[in-house]
């Protein structure tokens, strides 16, 4: 998973620290979201697996009201940056979930770090601490501890 010379993507990249919840097989993994685009993001998850398995994602992404859930496939697995990361491809988004997804991106984009609809309510329950540390339980020949 290095990142050398030019990379051809569709969509761009914006850097988060966002919690992910990915059911892996008959595992729930909790990972952590480290860069974003509308076809896909990298995590940083508690266990390895082989590409090509398939995933369902929830992502819980501070800004926004709701947390984004999408059918994906691990396309590449390898080292980023001196941790062990997945490189997965969304393959299915809800129409609201990806209206979610591309709306973050733009704002993340220009700049602006809040959804102006939300209330501040919302935005202070959001900004909590999540502990990352947590890893899912049990056990499937995809994916191994």
């Amino acid at each position: 998973m290095s990142h050398t010379g030019q990379e051809r993507r569709r969509h761009q990249r914006i850097g988060v620290q966002a919690r992910a919840i990915v059911y892996a097989a008959d595992r729930k993994l909790d990972c952590v979201a480290y860069n974003l685009s509308e076809s896909g993001v990298l995590l940083l998850p508690p266990a390895r697996a082989r590409a090509g398995l398939a995933l369902r994602v929830n992502l819980g992404i501070p800004g926004l009201p709701e947390w984004i859930t999408a059918n994906a496939v691990l396309v590449r697995e390898g080292e980023f940056m001196g941790r062990y990361a997945w490189g997965v491809r969304f393959t299915q988004l809800t129409p609201h979930s990806g209206s979610l997804l591309r709306s973050f991106i733009r704002r993340t984009l220009r700049g602006e770090t809040e959804d102006p609809q939300m209330s501040e309510a919302a935005q202070s329950l959001l900004a909590t601490d999540v502990d990352y540390g947590s890893q899912g339980s049990g056990s499937h020949s995809g994916v191994t501890p």
